[in-house]
């Protein structure tokens, strides 16, 4: 906890991320196909563009979930999941009961924030 409290791992990451950059700048780390070996006659690569089909899939799949669940079962587990963190019992088979009555995820993360808060890491650099 320390470790992350003083930002010392972000510091170590951002140390070895920033050397790494400069040796292969430097070319005194070989990446191949970066910074040598590389085809000048290489065709540059096609990007993926992804649609908005599977956001709208995924939207309308949600919406059908929630008009198929039971709204009271979803709205007791999730009270159940906020009491039990509130006690500090064990969240696990609170948050089992929630998957099962087939509550979101992020109705899920949002019950246990509501007690816990939610943990935002400083930026040290």
């Amino acid at each position: 906890m320390r470790g992350i409290e003083s930002g010392w791992f972000q510091r170590q990451i951002h140390q070895s991320s920033m050397r790494f950059q400069h040796e292969v700048e430097q070319q005194r780390r070989i990446v191949v196909g970066v910074n040598d070996f590389a085809d000048p006659d290489e065709e540059d690569l096609e990007i993926l563009k992804v649609s908005e089909e599977p956001e709208t899939l995924q939207r309308e799949c949600l919406a059908k979930l929630r008009d198929r669940r039971d709204q009271d079962k979803v709205e007791r587990s999730l009270e159940e999941l906020g009491a039990a963190a509130t006690r500090d019992d064990n969240v696990i088979p609170a948050m089992l009961q929630c998957a099962r009555a087939y509550c979101t995820l992020y109705e899920i993360r949002h019950a246990l924030e509501e007690v816990y808060g939610a943990y935002r890491e400083p930026v040290f650099f």
